[in-house]
């Protein structure tokens, strides 16, 4: 019985850990794609990093993995290019405002490697990945 509880316990914190990662990649989508032609130094990258930075709740920040696709206007489902990637806060890019216009798409992914869950010294789940991934209109 001891072990289901905990079990349980785990998992939950599992959960918990992810909706803070989903938090976190909604708020960086959602602060990017109403910045547009705002971004400072064209470098949305930044931007997204420090929206997660001030969201995060207990996240290490330093290994997160971050990902930034555009996507032009469309009227169909996006078709977003190559992703930009980076790892914590040494993610940068420097985009022009021809990224950014306004009806077209941006798609931001934040992962956190080697989430573990361990229960009685047993990693039951190792190295798993928690990945989030919000896309949104520019405004």
């Amino acid at each position: 019985m001891m072990m289901l509880v905990t079990g349980m316990a785990a998992v939950g914190l599992a959960i918990n850990q992810y909706s803070v990662l989903t938090n976190c990649a909604q708020i960086a989508a959602a602060q990017l794609s109403v910045s547009r032609g705002q971004v400072p130094s064209n470098d949305p990258c930044s931007l997204i990093v420090t929206a997660v930075t001030t969201a995060q709740q207990g996240l290490p920040v330093a290994s997160l993995g971050y990902s930034l696709a555009f996507a032009p206007p469309t009227t169909g489902i996006p078709s977003f290019g190559t992703p930009l990637t980076g790892t914590g806060s040494a993610f940068t890019c420097v985009t022009s405002n021809s990224s950014m216009l306004k009806g077209g798409s941006i798609q931001v992914i934040v992962s956190m490697p080697s989430f573990n869950i361990t229960m009685y010294g047993y990693n039951v789940f190792p190295n798993l990945v928690l990945k989030a991934r919000v896309s949104e209109m520019i405004q």
